[in-house]
């Protein structure tokens, strides 16, 4: 992926936190492009259609699907695409799996905000 630009996918269930995302990458000179999603069947759809570079993932979503089914998904199907975790569920055991399963990075909503930008865009 060395510079070329990223195709970002955002899953969040909250628009707020979505915009603000966008808000923050649409700044970097490393992202082409930003698809969002609140959902995880929406999210699948994208991921199918648009195999995005990188993937920001919020563990809690609605309708019975997590962020964490998301990450399996994404690492079954498109081993290529990078993870970011993205969520309020910074707890250590969340944190250990999600890297287990994958993930290229664990970060805390709450505290973290402000990294985002600097870890997707080195993933370039």
């Amino acid at each position: 992926m060395q510079n070329k630009k990223l195709l970002v996918l955002v899953v969040d269930d909250s628009q707020l936190i979505i915009d603000k995302i966008k808000e923050l990458l649409e700044e970097s000179d490393h992202i082409e492009r930003i698809i969002t999603s609140s959902y995880y069947e929406e999210a699948i759809e994208l991921i199918n259609a648009e195999q995005p570079d990188v993937a920001l993932l919020d563990i809690n979503l609605p309708f019975f699907k997590s962020g964490i089914d998301i990450l399996r998904y994404i690492k079954q199907n498109f081993q290529k695409t990078k993870i970011i975790m993205f969520t309020n569920e910074a707890s250590e055991y969340h944190k250990d799996l999600c890297l287990k399963l994958g993930a290229s990075h664990f970060i805390d909503k709450s505290k973290d905000f402000d990294l985002l930008s600097e870890v997707v865009c080195s993933l370039n």
